[in-house]
């Protein structure tokens, strides 16, 4: 007798759960599960950190120097990403507006309704295009400006 892959898969999870009655014994436990998550992202930035000084140790370049360009990269492309998340808003609602007039405009199901929803969001891939090139400009300034930062910044000393 052969065991096919859903015999199988029934099997596995039967077998689970008659070894871990604890699955069905949940309790939640809201601020556990918050210190969790604190951990885990006090642990990510931690990382974050020590690739970059690592990173910066590689390069041969001084760890403080380059920090301060990161922090003018961001600083940089503050403003040029408003921009963009507030252009993307605005295509989003706009495509939101046209999904529900040919809602109303046309029967669920029909073709005519199915031709007015892909225009609409034909439309708003466009609209998404043009922010994204409407802050590549300042964008590529911003990324020119940390390369050059980072070429400026001193050995590092060990």
């Amino acid at each position: 007798m052969t065991v096919g892959r859903f015999d199988r898969i029934f099997l596995i999870a039967f077998a689970i759960l008659v070894t871990c009655p604890a699955v069905f014994a949940f309790t939640a436990n809201p601020e556990c599960v918050q210190d969790a998550r604190q951990d885990f992202n006090l642990c990510v930035s931690n990382c974050r950190e020590a690739f970059k000084a690592q990173k910066d140790c590689c390069r041969n370049i001084d760890h403080d120097c380059a920090e301060g360009c990161r922090d003018g990269f961001e600083t940089c492309v503050e403003v040029p990403m408003e921009t963009l998340a507030d252009c993307r808003s605005e295509c989003n609602d706009a495509l939101a507006d046209a999904k529900e007039n040919c809602r109303i405009a046309y029967a669920f199901g029909t073709a005519e309704r199915d031709r007015c929803i892909d225009q609409a969001q034909v439309v708003a891939f466009s609209c998404r295009d043009q922010c994204r090139e409407n802050v590549r400009g300042a964008l590529i300034q911003c990324r020119t400006a940390f390369r050059a930062c980072i070429k400026s910044c001193p050995a590092a000393t060990e």
